[in-house]
């Protein structure tokens, strides 16, 4: 029988050497483990915040791609933007490119805002794409500008109201359905109503702005600069060019210009325009208005062709709500709208006079009597000699009334058609002149021999300051 003392003993030495091994092979683990792993700093850092992170030197686009997302803002966010220096490519920064789109697509003055610094030196043009039609997309820039610039930059657009060109200003009335009054004025500044103005100032009737700018606004940008674009050219005040600008916008559908050419030029519009431009007007004039009845009257009692009359009976018709008869008949529409005297002037008392039957069959061939007046053909042969009778009448139309209230076109005949009254009649002879940069009154009134007084009562000046790009009317 083994001893109990013995068993203990080698128990525990069993136990011990077990353990030693296990703290050797734990040794050895541990080691392989730290030999392999990389050493530790002295100290660790942390991650910075990203308020706190240093911004990267460029954005990751291109010059093309920030282009793209700039043009779809609107203008207010773009204004936004004007002060962020973010490079972008070729050493164009984030304001570089937001500036060139306010001005490319907003129409933002860049002159104007630059007033009394130096205006941009430098100008690049960069391709971001394609348009529609296949041509390239093309962008202005305007590198090179200071910090002082830029911020004039910033605060003329963030106080001024309507930091737009005059083009802007247009095509913002455009869009809107009510226009701002604000904006209305604006563009009454502009050198392209001051000069659209300043034509209709001639006319016999005066005409308001605002008769004025629905003219404008119903037509397109590419007119008013082209006629802007010619008056600085030839200076022309002429009647003439007055009846052709509101031709130019009737046959761009501007029921505004139709409107006015029977306010100033009515007569003109009667007996002087070719039936493609009296059918055009009587088109326009939709609505029920005392110009366009005593219009659409005063073309159905004239020597036109059918197509003018059948136009203006059409027109009457639909002023009383009434349906055209499949078949015309301009007896009838006579009848109807002129020797019944149906249509009733608003504003006016007395409904519009049916000439007699003798007026309504033109034309009609009449001689000339030696007492000037003009007879039927049948009296007037009688009262002829023999030999006068073979003679080949004359054919001419037969004259009619003028209302008083008409308005009348004078000095539009040639000189040499002018009756002596009207040829010693003396013609009042003005100058139409542009200011450029750098004038003044003294300059123009000394370059122009001419009072400066005369020249700001000419033009209703209320100070010395002319602003470039206005013209003057000098005396």
């Amino acid at each position: 029988m083994l001893d109990p003392l013995s068993q203990i003993r080698k128990l525990t030495t069993s136990l011990m050497i077990s353990g030693a091994l296990n703290i050797i092979l734990l040794v050895i683990f541990f080691y392989w483990t730290i030999k392999e792993t990389i050493p530790t700093p002295y100290f660790e850092l942390k991650p910075a915040n990203k308020q706190e992170q240093q911004l990267p030197l460029a954005l990751d686009h291109s010059n093309s791609d920030v282009i793209r997302y700039l043009r779809i803002l609107p203008i207010e966010r773009l204004i936004a933007r004007l002060n962020q220096t973010q490079l972008i490519e070729n050493g164009y920064t984030l304001r570089d490119l937001t500036l060139a789109s306010l001005v490319d697509i907003h129409h933002f003055d860049l002159g104007r805002a630059l007033m009394g610094y130096a205006q941009p030196d430098q100008k690049r043009t960069i391709i971001y794409g394609k348009r529609r039609n296949g041509q390239n997309a093309e962008l202005t820039i305007y590198p090179g500008l200071s910090e002082k610039q830029f911020q004039a930059i910033i605060n003329f657009a963030t106080t001024e109201r309507w930091p737009l060109t005059s083009q802007g200003l247009f095509l913002a009335m455009q869009k809107q359905k009510t226009i701002a009054p604000s904006l209305v004025d604006s563009f009454f500044m502009t050198p392209e109503f001051l000069a659209v103005e300043m034509l209709f100032g001639r006319a016999e009737i005066p005409v308001e702005k605002k008769e004025l700018l629905q003219t404008v606004i119903e037509g397109d940008w590419a007119m008013l600069s082209t006629f802007v674009e010619q008056q600085r050219m030839h200076q022309d005040l002429s009647t003439a060019r007055r009846q052709r600008f509101l031709l130019d916008y009737i046959h761009h559908k501007s029921k505004a210009a139709a409107l006015l050419m029977l306010k100033t030029d009515e007569g003109v519009a009667v007996r002087k325009l070719d039936d493609s431009q009296v059918i055009a007007i009587l088109s326009l004039l939709d609505e029920r208005s005392l110009e366009g009845e005593k219009f659409a009257i005063s073309l159905l009692t004239s020597p036109r062709s059918d197509a003018v009359w059948k136009a203006a009976a059409e027109r009457l018709y639909a002023y009383v709500g009434e349906s055209m008869p499949e078949k015309y008949h301009h007896h009838a529409a006579l009848s109807r709208f002129v020797s019944k005297s149906s249509i009733m002037v608003a504003s006016d008392t007395s409904p519009v006079t049916a000439p007699s039957q003798a007026s309504l069959t033109v034309p009609r061939k009449l001689f000339a009597s030696t007492s000037g007046e003009v007879a039927p053909v049948g009296e007037q042969i009688s009262k002829l000699p023999a030999r006068a009778k073979s003679s080949s009448p004359v054919t001419r139309p037969v004259t009619r009334s003028i209302p008083a209230n008409r308005p009348l076109v004078h000095n539009i005949l040639p000189p040499a058609m002018r009756t002596q009254e009207q040829a010693a009649r003396p013609v009042k002879r003005e100058r139409f002149y542009v200011v450029q940069d750098g004038d003044s009154l003294w300059k123009i009134a000394k370059r122009f021999n001419v009072d400066i007084d005369q020249i700001k009562a000419n033009n209703r000046l209320d100070s010395d300051f002319l602003k470039p790009g206005r013209p003057l009317v000098i005396p």
